[in-house]
């Protein structure tokens, strides 16, 4: 993995780009490339320290298990055209939409969803993971001259915030006539770096070659529909719902409460346990 910086808007940027085994700088090889994006606030280096995307695409090219790529992950999380000619001039990639791929997480997902069905000259392949689109109903299917080659859309269980904006989105393109792939809720986890590791294990094999399967990863469920938690006051606290989810309600004596603990008694023989909460 090495520092690319490039201008743009007449500022200095830089991404982090991984190349794969192999790879020379000379040479009649090109690659195909993968553009990498972070969730609103965060950086390239998230992609590296929190979701190991550098020993996930190690491991997935020693086991020949991906295609060799080119994986550039924006700082900005932008993929504009500064950043694609910066790389096509460092690195030997493709250029042909064919083999343009473009994944995030959270914004960074919805701005890989909105450059597959609005700029298919550019991307085949895109990948949403917890990705937020405020505006999934104003997809118009007519407008959408090519469809991606693949769009996959994956979720957390309902603890994610991106649970009903998936619901919303895959709504949306069954309306629109939009083909693509759902990798099922994730019941052991919500939006976070957990998921998002599966999710680059599960899209990485996906791009550049034919796939068989076109599923949900094992032991993920279906899309219900939106969730709602239930109304303050309504239910006895805490409310566990039927999936999972556990509500505590309280006085807003607590509201601006910088660390909470969740203590109860539901460990083995009714031991009490002391769990912080994250916001």
């Amino acid at each position: 993995v090495e520092t690319l910086t490039y201008r743009a808007q007449q500022q200095e940027r830089s991404a982090l780009v991984w190349t794969p085994p192999g790879y020379a700088p000379r040479g009649p090889k090109t690659y195909p490339v993968l553009y990498l994006q972070p969730g609103e606030g965060g950086s390239a280096g998230d992609w590296l320290d929190l979701g190991r995307a550098k020993q996930i695409l190690d491991n997935l090219a020693a086991q020949k298990a991906i295609e060799p790529m080119v994986v550039a992950i924006s700082d900005t999380g932008g993929t504009d055209d500064d950043l694609r000619q910066a790389v096509a001039g460092r690195y030997r990639v493709l250029r042909d939409p064919a083999h343009q791929a473009i994944a995030g997480i959270g914004t960074g997902g919805a701005q890989a969803v909105r450059a597959a069905l609005t700029r298919p000259e550019r991307f085949a392949y895109a990948g949403s993971f917890s990705g937020l689109l405020p505006d999934a109903d104003r997809l118009d299917g007519p407008a959408i001259h090519r469809h991606p080659k693949l769009l996959r859309l994956y979720t957390g269980n309902v603890t994610d915030p991106a649970y009903n904006a998936t619901y919303k989105l895959t709504r949306a393109l069954e309306r629109a006539r939009v083909g693509y792939e759902f990798d099922g809720v994730n019941p052991d986890a919500g939006g976070n770096w957990n998921a998002w590791q599966e999710n680059l294990i599960d899209f990485l094999p996906r791009l550049f070659r034919k796939v068989r399967d076109h599923g949900p990863s094992d032991g993920h469920g279906p899309l219900k529909g939106e969730f709602a938690p239930p109304a303050p006051g309504t239910t006895p606290t805490p409310f566990v719902t039927k999936d999972g989810f556990v509500t505590f309600e309280t006085t807003t004596a607590f509201k601006d409460a910088q660390q909470v603990k969740v203590w109860a008694n539901w460990a083995p023989n009714g031991s009490w346990l002391r769990v912080p909460a994250t916001r």
